[in-house]
């Protein structure tokens, strides 16, 4: 038995080796170099000044405008319109109580309430057009629009400069006319052209009226305060002027006449010249008024 078993014992185990997926690394030498101490407290801390935060605050950094330093050749100005125009307020004169309508503020308000358009028009007069800064608007559509899909807010911007609804005539004339008037006096061309569907304010910005000049008289009063001075020749200036109306008909080409004519030929409009245009020489400022006055009849 003893045999049997020896014969059947299982084979000696070999030596067992240890795998390792990552092989142990060496560790890197510790530096014999020393870190820097802080410095102590007693250290003198009133040499070093204290950071002049108050001082830098306090700095006004002049805020330089982009628009008017870059030179452009084609300015776009825009000015808004204001909602209704402020007059004077006339003193109401004492009626008698038998004259004829009686009591008129009432009737007036009772048919404003009767008609459902005058309600309309009320609700209508809300300002669709804000002023972001002096290049910029926002234009909203009105509430009865909003709904819509294609309506939404649009900013604008990019404009030269933009005038709000309060604007003076004196102040768009000094903003826009003045410098293209000081050009063309030193002998530089210019051109300037009003844009906008019908009631935006095109002829009270241009005309005006005798109380509220528009840019037109105000051009001319300076022109004509200037007419004394030479120019940078020695020679004296002289100042002509034309008036000519372009209409266009359906279907049909573009057709200009001469407003200081006998309005009745028409001329030939070429790429840069109207040929057949009238020119007649003005020299003082009464003149021409009653020239352009003639022209606009």
């Amino acid at each position: 038995m003893e045999e049997l078993q020896r014969s059947f014992s299982p084979p000696p185990c070999p030596s067992t080796v240890t795998v390792r997926r990552n092989p142990p690394r060496r560790a890197r030498a510790t530096p014999f170099t020393t870190a820097a101490k802080p410095p102590s407290a007693s250290a003198n801390t009133h040499d070093v000044p204290a950071f002049p935060i108050d001082e830098i605050l306090s700095i006004q950094i002049p805020q330089s405008e982009p628009k008017s330093s870059v030179p452009e050749s084609l300015k776009i100005f825009l000015r808004i319109k204001p909602l209704k125009i402020v007059t004077k307020v006339t003193t109401t004169k004492s009626r008698p109580r038998n004259v004829w309508p009686q009591n008129p503020s009432k009737k007036n308000n009772a048919k404003e309430n009767r008609n459902p358009e005058n309600a309309k028009k009320k609700k209508s007069e809300e300002a669709c057009i804000a002023l972001n800064d002096p290049y910029s608007v926002t234009l909203t559509p009105p509430e009865a629009l909003q709904e819509l899909k294609r309506s939404k807010t649009e900013v604008y911007e990019g404009f030269s400069h933009v005038f709000p609804a309060d604007c003076s005539q004196n102040d768009v004339y000094g903003k826009m006319v003045q410098p293209l008037l000081e050009d063309f006096m030193k002998g530089k061309s210019g051109m300037l052209a009003a844009l906008g569907p019908s009631g935006s304010g095109k002829t009270h910005t241009v005309f005006g009226t005798p109380k509220d000049p528009g840019i037109v008289p105000l051009t001319l009063r300076q022109i004509f305060n200037k007419s004394d001075e030479t120019s940078p020749g020695g020679s004296l200036r002289s100042f002509h002027l034309s008036i000519f109306e372009i209409c266009s008909e359906r279907g049909k080409g573009e057709k200009a006449y001469d407003l200081l004519g006998d309005g009745s030929s028409e001329l030939s409009v070429q790429q840069s010249t109207i040929r057949g245009l009238k020119q007649v020489p003005i020299k003082n400022l009464e003149e021409t008024e009653s020239l352009i006055g003639q022209a606009m009849l």
